[in-house]
């Protein structure tokens, strides 16, 4: 890791921030079906019922994350090198809970609004984030954590 003066050693060096790409995503889906709209044909009531579901749960989960970094003395914020290594609560499940809840809201709101760009461009998000923030914090991790991560890592999938 360098240690220039434009970069400070608990400094990742990622500076793409996942909401953002999930946001900007949906911003240009909203465009997108404003401009040409798409409707699928999905019954209303299980197009509503999913999106409820997609919508709720990241709201309902995300506060046990942020408590579970607290916990281990880290920032979740992908730009600071993390102090603890966090692998309970949903970490046991999957190694990116928050950009799984993250993607799973878009989808949510892609349902609620019967708008299909927003799958469309969650292809491209997803990938953004997998190579320009998930590869990169994963090296980040085994530097930082060696051993005790490379064995989470073993046993947790990095998505679900």
């Amino acid at each position: 890791m360098s240690t220039s003066t434009d970069q400070l050693p608990d400094d990742t060096g990622i500076r793409i921030i996942p909401p953002f790409v999930l946001l900007g995503a949906l911003a240009i889906a909203f465009l997108l079906d404003w401009i040409w709209p798409i409707q699928v044909g999905l019954p209303d009531i299980i197009r509503f019922l999913l999106a409820g579901i997609f919508i709720v749960a990241p709201f309902l989960i995300m506060p046990s994350i942020f408590a579970n970094f607290r916990h281990a003395g880290s920032e979740y914020d992908v730009r600071r090198v993390p102090q603890g290594l966090v692998t309970d609560g949903v970490f046991r499940f999957s190694r990116n809970p928050g950009y799984v809840l993250g993607i799973a809201f878009c989808a949510g709101v892609g349902l609620a609004a019967n708008n299909p760009w927003v799958f469309l461009l969650l292809v491209p998000a997803i990938a953004v984030i997998h190579f320009g923030v998930v590869l990169r914090e994963e090296v980040v991790l085994e530097n930082q954590f060696g051993d005790v991560y490379l064995e989470y890592k073993s046993r947790v999938r990095r998505w679900i």
